[in-house]
């Protein structure tokens, strides 16, 4: 038996070009509609949607998986006590934890946050004549304080006990 000779047309010769990828068949699953907003498609991460059993063919509806977003909640009036609340913010946010800030009586502040599957607490608080001197200061001065302030934020929980569940964060000057 001798099977009928094929038709074949050389591809030009472009070495450095990879070739078009094939068209995409009439069996390949069609990606549900997208609310927007949202990233179109499946991630490369992820397999491809499981067919419903019964074999009807429909992709069964996969679960999204969305990155993890930090979620910040700031309860925090004064403009200033709030300049210091989102730089403080930014600690949690540059480690992908969920925090929330608010201001107690006597102004202080307290950050909630969850450590190792435990909720955390950490009050900040300010010593009266060092934070009257900073609402008093310009722009360019504040900024320079609440960097300061940043850094012994940090420099504070990096020594904190993985075990704490609270701690404290005087602020004597700026």
């Amino acid at each position: 038996m001798k099977t009928p000779s094929m038709l074949h047309r050389p591809e030009p010769t472009t070495p450095d070009v990879d070739p078009d990828p094939p068209p995409p068949g009439h069996d390949d699953p069609v990606d549900p509609p997208v609310p927007d907003g949202l990233p179109q498609g499946d991630p490369p991460s992820n397999p491809p949607p499981m067919r419903m059993p019964g074999g009807s063919g429909a992709p069964r509806p996969a679960a999204r998986t969305l990155k993890r977003r930090t979620v910040m909640d700031i309860h925090v009036q004064s403009p200033d006590k709030r300049a210091i609340a989102q730089v403080l913010g930014r600690y949690f946010e540059s480690r992908s934890l969920r925090y929330h800030i608010e201001e107690l009586p006597g102004g202080v502040l307290q950050i909630g946050f969850r450590a190792s599957g435990r909720p955390v607490a950490v009050t900040v608080s300010f010593d009266d004549a060092a934070y009257d001197t900073y609402t008093h200061w310009d722009a360019s001065q504040k900024q320079l304080a609440l960097g300061r302030l940043a850094d012994g934020f940090s420099r504070m929980m990096s020594s904190r006990s993985p075990a704490a569940l609270a701690g404290d964060y005087h602020v004597e000057r700026f």
